[in-house]
């Protein structure tokens, strides 16, 4: 997980957490046991499931709460949630880093679909972000791809849409334009930031999305709603070669 609250809410637990994983090792710094072999647990006499319908009930509780935040407020976390609702069985959907991935962890709840979920992990950065994903949608060609990220790490790797003049590549590029890196309002020391010196926090970047599609001649599409989205980004994503979606918060 990259939430640095449930990381630090499982600190607490510090040698009682116990992780099922194929792997050896996890990497994080939640001290955890790994538990590689499922067969081997036993089920205690008696053992009921209330403690199952607590957690499932507390879930309930919380998925309410985070629909009601959806479903009257437009920003990073609704549209991602909206989008992600759009996609179908067997699509392939790469995350950016920076806000775009902690947006869908903390407000995307769990669907009824069957998506491969792709990610740069590790040092986090926004390098090569389009460059990825077009590696990843050359090879799952059979399917739909898509891109989620910010404008910042849009223009940061645009060079990389020379790719697909050499390449048969169908993928679409949801851009959240939130004009700058809205990563950083989040951070503890952003109440310290003066207005005047936003701009060198946020950095927002002022090129036209457009204009810079034609350039690199890729498809072109704007929307700025909810009602946008859920009428037209299916349509968009189902047309052929590179579809590039600007949508504005």
């Amino acid at each position: 997980p990259v939430s640095k609250k449930l990381n630090n809410y499982l600190k607490q637990f510090k040698n009682k957490t116990i992780l099922f994983s194929k792997h050896a090792s996890y990497n994080d710094d939640i001290k955890a046991t790994i538990v590689q072999d499922i067969n081997n647990i036993t089920v205690p006499k008696g053992y009921t499931n209330t403690w199952f319908e607590k957690i499932y009930k507390l879930e309930q509780v919380a998925s309410s709460h985070i629909q009601s935040i959806l479903d009257n407020n437009y920003f990073e976390g609704s549209i991602i949630y909206n989008c992600i609702k759009n996609l179908k069985n067997k699509d392939n959907l790469f995350i950016g880093n920076s806000l775009s991935i902690r947006m869908l962890e903390q407000y995307t709840q769990n669907i009824d679909k069957t998506i491969r979920v792709y990610s740069n992990r590790g040092a986090s950065g926004i390098d090569g972000l389009i460059a990825t994903a077009l590696g990843i949608s050359f090879i799952n060609r059979a399917h739909r791809n898509i891109l989620i990220l910010g404008d910042i790490s849009f223009f940061y790797d645009i060079n990389s849409l020379l790719i697909p003049n050499n390449y048969p590549i169908n993928m679409s590029i949801i851009v959240i334009n939130n004009k700058g890196g809205r990563i950083f309002k989040s951070l503890p020391y952003a109440k310290e930031i003066k207005p005047k010196d936003d701009k060198f926090w946020t950095t927002p970047v002022k090129l036209n999305i457009k204009k810079a599609c034609d350039f690199y001649k890729t498809n072109y599409y704007y929307l700025e709603s909810i009602d946008q989205i859920n009428k037209n980004l299916n349509s968009i994503i189902n047309k052929k070669g590179i579809n590039v979606i600007e949508i504005t918060c």
